[in-house]
Protein backbone atom coordinates (compact mmCIF):
# COMPACT_ATOMS: atom_id res chain seq x y z
CA UNK A 1 0.00 0.00 0.00
CA UNK A 2 1.17 3.48 -0.83
CA UNK A 3 0.34 5.93 1.22
CA UNK A 4 -1.70 8.78 -0.58
CA UNK A 5 0.08 11.62 0.36
CA UNK A 6 3.18 10.14 -1.39
CA UNK A 7 1.37 10.72 -4.43
CA UNK A 8 0.56 14.12 -3.77
CA UNK A 9 2.57 16.48 -6.09
CA UNK A 10 2.09 20.09 -4.70
CA UNK A 11 0.28 22.58 -6.39
CA UNK A 12 3.84 25.18 -6.60
CA UNK A 13 5.80 22.86 -8.11
CA UNK A 14 3.36 22.70 -11.25
CA UNK A 15 2.85 26.41 -11.15
CA UNK A 16 4.41 28.47 -13.58
CA UNK A 17 4.45 32.12 -12.57
CA UNK A 18 2.81 34.75 -14.83
CA UNK A 19 5.85 36.91 -15.64
CA UNK A 20 7.45 33.68 -17.16
CA UNK A 21 4.90 34.06 -19.84
CA UNK A 22 4.81 37.85 -20.27
CA UNK A 23 5.76 39.46 -23.31
CA UNK A 24 7.24 42.43 -22.99
CA UNK A 25 5.94 45.43 -24.50
CA UNK A 26 8.61 46.54 -26.76
CA UNK A 27 9.15 42.66 -28.10
CA UNK A 28 5.36 43.48 -29.78
CA UNK A 29 5.16 44.85 -33.38
CA UNK A 30 2.72 47.51 -33.28
CA UNK A 31 2.79 50.19 -31.50
CA UNK A 32 -0.69 51.14 -28.91
CA UNK A 33 -3.89 51.66 -30.19
CA UNK A 34 -3.08 49.76 -33.55
CA UNK A 35 -0.60 52.09 -35.07
CA UNK A 36 2.56 50.61 -37.04
CA UNK A 37 6.22 51.40 -35.79
CA UNK A 38 7.63 53.68 -38.65
CA UNK A 39 9.08 51.16 -41.46
CA UNK A 40 12.66 50.56 -41.26
CA UNK A 41 13.83 51.30 -45.40
CA UNK A 42 17.35 50.99 -44.52
CA UNK A 43 18.07 47.98 -46.05
CA UNK A 44 16.85 48.85 -49.52
CA UNK A 45 19.19 49.96 -51.85
CA UNK A 46 16.73 51.08 -54.17
CA UNK A 47 13.18 51.09 -52.79
CA UNK A 48 10.88 48.20 -53.76
CA UNK A 49 7.39 48.28 -54.43
CA UNK A 50 6.41 46.93 -51.44
CA UNK A 51 8.43 49.19 -49.57
CA UNK A 52 6.81 52.10 -51.88
CA UNK A 53 3.21 51.50 -51.29
CA UNK A 54 3.95 51.31 -47.31
CA UNK A 55 5.51 54.05 -46.93
CA UNK A 56 2.51 55.90 -49.31
CA UNK A 57 0.08 54.50 -47.26
CA UNK A 58 1.38 55.99 -43.87
CA UNK A 59 2.01 59.19 -45.62
CA UNK A 60 5.74 59.49 -45.90
CA UNK A 61 7.47 60.75 -48.98
CA UNK A 62 9.95 59.14 -50.99
CA UNK A 63 12.87 61.90 -50.04
CA UNK A 64 12.42 60.98 -46.34
CA UNK A 65 12.02 56.85 -46.66
CA UNK A 66 15.33 56.48 -49.10
CA UNK A 67 17.43 59.35 -48.13
CA UNK A 68 20.73 60.26 -49.71
CA UNK A 69 23.50 59.05 -47.29
CA UNK A 70 27.08 60.21 -47.19
CA UNK A 71 30.39 58.54 -45.70
CA UNK A 72 30.36 60.41 -42.21
CA UNK A 73 34.27 60.34 -42.53
CA UNK A 74 34.17 62.03 -45.55
CA UNK A 75 36.40 65.30 -46.10
CA UNK A 76 37.45 67.42 -49.09
CA UNK A 77 39.47 70.88 -48.94
CA UNK A 78 37.60 73.91 -48.99
CA UNK A 79 39.09 75.10 -52.19
CA UNK A 80 37.37 72.74 -54.17
CA UNK A 81 35.85 74.16 -57.40
CA UNK A 82 32.27 72.07 -56.39
CA UNK A 83 31.74 74.72 -53.27
CA UNK A 84 32.36 77.43 -55.64
CA UNK A 85 33.70 79.67 -52.10
CA UNK A 86 34.89 82.82 -52.83
CA UNK A 87 38.82 83.74 -51.94
CA UNK A 88 37.39 86.26 -49.13
CA UNK A 89 35.34 82.85 -47.48
CA UNK A 90 38.09 80.95 -48.23
CA UNK A 91 40.30 83.74 -46.10
CA UNK A 92 38.04 83.41 -43.96
CA UNK A 93 37.94 79.48 -43.37
CA UNK A 94 41.55 80.23 -42.94
CA UNK A 95 41.62 82.24 -40.23
CA UNK A 96 39.69 79.99 -38.45
CA UNK A 97 41.73 77.06 -39.02
CA UNK A 98 39.46 75.00 -41.73
CA UNK A 99 41.13 73.85 -44.67
CA UNK A 100 39.29 70.83 -45.04
CA UNK A 101 35.04 70.64 -45.12
CA UNK A 102 33.13 68.05 -43.01
CA UNK A 103 31.06 65.70 -44.71
CA UNK A 104 27.61 66.86 -43.91
CA UNK A 105 29.42 70.20 -45.22
CA UNK A 106 30.24 68.72 -48.72
CA UNK A 107 26.92 66.91 -49.53
CA UNK A 108 24.88 70.79 -48.52
CA UNK A 109 26.86 73.43 -49.43
CA UNK A 110 27.19 72.30 -53.71
CA UNK A 111 23.40 72.24 -53.68
CA UNK A 112 23.15 75.48 -51.93
CA UNK A 113 25.76 77.26 -53.98
CA UNK A 114 24.65 75.60 -57.57
CA UNK A 115 20.95 77.29 -56.59
CA UNK A 116 22.57 80.66 -56.64
CA UNK A 117 25.51 80.03 -59.23
CA UNK A 118 22.61 79.03 -61.97
CA UNK A 119 21.67 82.82 -62.38
CA UNK A 120 20.39 82.55 -66.13
CA UNK A 121 17.87 79.77 -64.86
CA UNK A 122 16.82 81.60 -62.06
CA UNK A 123 16.63 78.41 -60.25
CA UNK A 124 15.60 78.87 -56.71
CA UNK A 125 16.64 77.40 -53.78
CA UNK A 126 16.14 73.73 -53.02
CA UNK A 127 14.31 72.55 -49.73
CA UNK A 128 16.77 70.22 -47.85
CA UNK A 129 15.92 68.12 -44.52
CA UNK A 130 19.69 67.41 -43.23
CA UNK A 131 20.31 64.68 -40.27
CA UNK A 132 23.65 65.10 -38.65
CA UNK A 133 25.22 64.31 -35.37
CA UNK A 134 26.24 67.15 -33.03
CA UNK A 135 29.52 68.45 -33.93
CA UNK A 136 29.54 67.28 -37.45
CA UNK A 137 29.91 70.64 -39.34
CA UNK A 138 25.53 71.66 -40.18
CA UNK A 139 26.02 74.92 -38.71
CA UNK A 140 28.72 75.66 -41.09
CA UNK A 141 26.78 74.41 -43.79
CA UNK A 142 24.17 76.85 -44.32
CA UNK A 143 26.60 79.81 -43.26
CA UNK A 144 29.07 79.49 -46.00
CA UNK A 145 26.13 79.25 -48.84
CA UNK A 146 24.34 82.12 -46.75
CA UNK A 147 27.34 84.53 -46.77
CA UNK A 148 28.15 83.99 -50.42
CA UNK A 149 24.55 83.96 -51.80
CA UNK A 150 23.94 87.47 -49.77
CA UNK A 151 27.49 89.64 -49.30
CA UNK A 152 27.25 91.36 -52.86
CA UNK A 153 23.22 92.69 -52.04
CA UNK A 154 22.96 96.18 -52.75
CA UNK A 155 19.85 96.75 -50.47
CA UNK A 156 19.26 96.02 -46.85
CA UNK A 157 16.26 93.46 -46.92
CA UNK A 158 15.80 90.43 -44.36
CA UNK A 159 16.77 87.91 -46.35
CA UNK A 160 17.95 84.89 -44.34
CA UNK A 161 15.95 83.89 -41.29
CA UNK A 162 18.01 81.22 -38.84
CA UNK A 163 15.34 80.10 -36.18
CA UNK A 164 16.23 77.87 -32.91
CA UNK A 165 14.49 76.35 -29.98
CA UNK A 166 17.06 78.12 -27.37
CA UNK A 167 18.83 81.18 -26.63
CA UNK A 168 22.25 79.78 -26.18
CA UNK A 169 22.12 77.69 -29.89
CA UNK A 170 20.71 81.21 -31.54
CA UNK A 171 23.86 83.04 -30.07
CA UNK A 172 26.52 79.95 -31.20
CA UNK A 173 24.77 80.50 -34.32
CA UNK A 174 24.99 84.51 -34.04
CA UNK A 175 28.12 84.53 -33.62
CA UNK A 176 29.60 81.77 -36.26
CA UNK A 177 27.93 84.52 -38.89
CA UNK A 178 29.39 87.16 -37.59
CA UNK A 179 32.79 85.38 -37.63
CA UNK A 180 32.50 84.67 -41.10
CA UNK A 181 30.66 88.05 -42.42
CA UNK A 182 33.52 90.54 -41.25
CA UNK A 183 34.94 92.40 -44.22
CA UNK A 184 31.43 92.45 -46.17
CA UNK A 185 28.68 94.64 -45.31
CA UNK A 186 26.10 92.42 -44.18
CA UNK A 187 24.32 92.84 -40.69
CA UNK A 188 23.26 90.33 -38.64
CA UNK A 189 20.84 90.59 -36.13
CA UNK A 190 19.77 88.59 -32.73
CA UNK A 191 16.15 88.09 -31.39
CA UNK A 192 16.00 86.26 -28.50
CA UNK A 193 14.21 88.19 -25.40
CA UNK A 194 17.41 88.63 -23.82
CA UNK A 195 16.61 92.64 -24.12
CA UNK A 196 13.09 94.18 -23.90
CA UNK A 197 11.44 93.72 -27.20
CA UNK A 198 11.16 97.67 -27.76
CA UNK A 199 15.72 97.46 -28.21
CA UNK A 200 15.80 94.47 -30.14
CA UNK A 201 13.43 96.71 -32.28
CA UNK A 202 15.63 99.58 -32.76
CA UNK A 203 18.16 97.36 -33.67
CA UNK A 204 16.13 95.73 -36.22
CA UNK A 205 14.34 98.11 -38.24
CA UNK A 206 13.29 101.38 -39.13
CA UNK A 207 10.46 102.47 -37.24
CA UNK A 208 10.48 106.45 -38.91
CA UNK A 209 6.93 105.33 -40.80
CA UNK A 210 5.12 102.24 -42.30
CA UNK A 211 6.66 101.25 -45.41
CA UNK A 212 4.71 98.44 -47.87
CA UNK A 213 8.01 97.18 -48.13
CA UNK A 214 9.35 97.03 -44.47
CA UNK A 215 12.84 98.49 -43.69
CA UNK A 216 15.24 96.22 -41.90
CA UNK A 217 18.73 97.56 -40.66
CA UNK A 218 19.34 93.40 -41.05
CA UNK A 219 20.02 91.28 -43.62
CA UNK A 220 20.39 88.13 -41.62
CA UNK A 221 18.44 87.04 -38.27
CA UNK A 222 19.47 84.60 -36.09
CA UNK A 223 16.35 84.26 -33.37
CA UNK A 224 13.97 81.94 -31.33
CA UNK A 225 10.45 81.05 -32.33
CA UNK A 226 8.56 82.65 -29.21
CA UNK A 227 10.38 85.89 -30.05
CA UNK A 228 9.94 85.82 -33.81
CA UNK A 229 6.22 85.52 -33.53
CA UNK A 230 6.35 88.85 -31.37
CA UNK A 231 8.09 90.50 -34.09
CA UNK A 232 5.78 89.48 -36.65
CA UNK A 233 2.86 90.41 -34.61
CA UNK A 234 4.04 94.02 -33.11
CA UNK A 235 7.08 95.05 -34.68
CA UNK A 236 6.21 98.24 -37.91
CA UNK A 237 8.18 97.43 -40.76
CA UNK A 238 9.14 93.76 -39.95
CA UNK A 239 8.60 91.79 -42.88
CA UNK A 240 9.30 88.37 -44.18
CA UNK A 241 8.50 89.35 -47.70
CA UNK A 242 12.25 89.47 -49.24
CA UNK A 243 13.33 86.09 -47.49
CA UNK A 244 15.41 83.64 -49.50
CA UNK A 245 16.78 80.99 -46.67
CA UNK A 246 14.81 80.12 -43.63
CA UNK A 247 16.91 77.39 -41.93
CA UNK A 248 15.12 75.54 -38.90
CA UNK A 249 18.17 73.72 -37.00
CA UNK A 250 17.54 71.46 -34.53
CA UNK A 251 13.92 71.05 -36.55
CA UNK A 252 12.86 67.83 -34.56
CA UNK A 253 12.63 70.00 -31.42
CA UNK A 254 11.15 73.35 -32.88
CA UNK A 255 8.59 71.06 -34.73
CA UNK A 256 7.90 69.16 -31.30
CA UNK A 257 6.71 72.18 -29.41
CA UNK A 258 4.18 74.91 -29.69
CA UNK A 259 6.06 77.66 -29.56
CA UNK A 260 2.82 80.27 -30.23
CA UNK A 261 2.19 78.42 -33.07
CA UNK A 262 4.50 80.01 -34.73
CA UNK A 263 5.24 78.14 -37.37
CA UNK A 264 1.85 79.02 -39.12
CA UNK A 265 2.48 82.34 -38.35
CA UNK A 266 5.89 82.45 -40.36
CA UNK A 267 4.29 81.00 -43.73
CA UNK A 268 1.31 83.06 -43.56
CA UNK A 269 4.14 86.15 -43.25
CA UNK A 270 5.77 84.79 -46.42
CA UNK A 271 2.93 83.98 -48.20
CA UNK A 272 1.50 87.24 -47.63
Amino acid sequence: TVEPDEQTVEPDEQTVEPDEQTVEPEEQTTEPDGLQRFPDFSQDQELSTESALKAARMGIPHWLAHPTTIDRDLTVAATDPRFALSKHTLSRCSQEGITDLFAVQTAVIPVLRAAHTLSKLRQHVRDLCVSAPTGSGKTLAYVLPIVEKLRARLVVRLRALVVLPTRDLAHQVKECFDHFCIGTDLRVGLATGDVSLAKEQAMLVEDSQKLRGGASKVDILVCTPGRLVDHLSATQNFTLQHLEFWVMDEADRLLGEAYQEWLPRVQASIEA
